[in-house]
C-alpha cells in the first residue's frame, strides 16, 4: 500500500492556528467546527474538519479524530492529546502553530540553499549538451569542408558528440533505470538510513547539518517540555523532527540508555552529532533545572546559524559553478576553434 504524503509545515501550522482560534473566540465547538471546515482549502484537511464536527457532537476527542489520518506526524497527535489531558490545548494550539511555522522557515531556507545551486547545474547540463550536439558536429563539418588534420582532442571531443547524438535514447534510459533502483534501494528503512548515515557524514556540510539537526531537535523538545513530559519522553516523540533516520536511530538509543539510568546530557554527547555549544547549553539548562528555557534559546540561536551557514554555502557554490562551466565550454571551444584558426591561417 502507497504511503500517504504527509502534511506540509506550512498547512500543519495553518490547521493548528486556525483550530486555536476557534476554542480562543468562544464560538461554540461545533459550529466553530463548520466554519473551520468551510475555511479549509486542503481537501484532506477540509476532510479532518467535516470529521472532526461530527465526531466531537458524539463525544469523541480532538487527538482521536486527528489520529485515525495518517498524514500528520505523531508529533503533532501526541501534543494535543497531552493538551487535553491537562486542559491546555487552546495555547498548545498555538504554540504548535509557532512550531511549524519556524519550521517551515527553517526548510525554506533549506529548499533555497539546494534549489539554486540545482538550477545552475540543470543550465550547465544544458550548456553543455548544446555545444556537444549542435555546436561540436557544425564546426567538424567546417573543419572537413576545409580540409587539414584534425587535432586528437578534437577528433574525442567530436567522436563523444556522434556517441551522444546515437545512442541518447539508450542514455536516457538507462539513466531511468538507474534512478528507478535507488528509489526501489531507498525503499528500505535499513537503506534508509545506511544513505542518511553518507549524507550526515559528508564532509563539506556536516558542520551545517548538524546545526539543523540542532535547531529543529530543540525546538521540538522544547514543545514537549513545556507540554509536562519528561526528557526521555520528549526527546522520543521529537526525534523524527531531525529528518534523518541514521541520527534517529541514535537518539533512540540515547534514549534507551537514559531509561536505565543513564545521564540524559552524557548520552547526548556521547553521540558525538551536536556542536560544542548546543552541548554546553544543555548540560548548563539540566543542571539549573532551566532544560527548556536553554533548549528554547538552542533553537533560536541554530535558526540564525543555519541561516548564515546556507547563505554562506550559497555564496561559495555559485561562483565555483560559474568558473566550473566558463572552463568547461572554453576547453570544448578551444579543441574545436584552434584547428579551424590554423586552417584559415595556412590558407591564408
Amino acid at each position: 500500500m502507497q504511503k500517504e504524503k504527509m502534511l506540509s509545515a506550512s498547512d500543519l501550522s495553518l490547521f493548528c492556528y486556525q483550530l486555536s482560534l476557534i476554542f480562543k473566540s468562544g464560538i461554540p465547538i461545533l459550529d466553530g467546527m463548520e466554519i473551520f471546515a468551510k475555511d479549509m482549502m486542503d481537501p484532506r484537511l477540509k476532510e479532518v474538519a467535516q470529521d472532526m464536527q461530527q465526531q466531537l457532537a458524539q463525544g469523541y476527542s480532538l487527538h482521536s479524530v486527528i489520529e485515525k489520518y495518517k498524514f500528520f506526524p505523531v508529533y503533532l497527535t501526541s501534543m494535543v492529546k497531552i493538551a487535553e489531558q491537562t486542559g491546555n490545548l487552546q495555547d498548545e494550539l498555538e504554540r504548535l502553530s509557532d512550531y511549524y511555522e519556524q519550521t517551515d522557515r527553517l526548510n525554506n531556507k533549506i529548499k533555497s540553499a539546494v534549489t539554486y545551486p540545482l538550477i545552475l547545474l540543470v543550465l550547465m547540463a544544458g550548456v553543455i549538451l548544446f555545444l556537444v550536439l549542435k555546436v561540436l558536429p557544425m564546426f567538424h563539418e567546417i573543419l572537413l569542408s576545409l580540409g587539414g588534420d584534425i587535432p586528437v582532442s578534437t577528433k574525442i571531443m567530436i567522436d563523444l558528440a556522434n556517441i551522444l547524438k546515437t545512442y541518447a535514447l539508450a542514455i536516457i534510459g538507462v539513466l531511468i533505470v538507474a534512478i528507478a533502483l535507488l528509489l526501489y534501494y531507498f525503499k528500505s528503512q535499513k537503506n534508509i538510513e545506511s544513505g542518511d548515515k553518507i549524507l550526515f557524514k559528508l564532509p563539506w556540510i556536516n558542520a551545517t547539518y548538524k546545526k539543523i539537526i540542532s535547531a529543529r531537535l530543540a525546538n521540538a523538545m522544547t514543545m514537549m517540555l513545556k507540554a509536562g513530559s519528561s526528557f526521555d519522553e520528549a526527546l522520543d516523540m521529537s526525534k523524527k523532527s531531525v529528518g534523518n533516520a541514521y541520527v534517529e536511530s541514535l537518539l533512540e538509543a540515547a534514549r534507551l540508555n537514559i531509561i536505565n539510568g543513564s545521564d540524559p546530557v552524557k548520552e547526548l554527547d556521547n553521540l558525538g552529532i551536536f556542536p560544542v555549544l548546543f552541548m554546553k547549553m544543555l548540560k548548563i539548562g539540566h543542571m539549573t533545572g532551566e532544560l527548556e528555557s536553554s533548549l528554547s534559546k538552542i533553537s533560536v540561536i541554530y535558526d540564525k546559524e543555519v541561516e548564515k551557514s546556507l547563505s554562506k554555502i550559497t555564496t561559495m557554490i555559485e561562483p565555483a559553478l560559474v568558473t566550473i562551466l566558463s572552463l568547461i565550454i572554453g576547453v570544448m571551444l578551444f579543441t574545436v576553434m584552434l584547428p579551424l584558426i590554423n586552417i584559415i591561417a595556412a590558407i591564408g
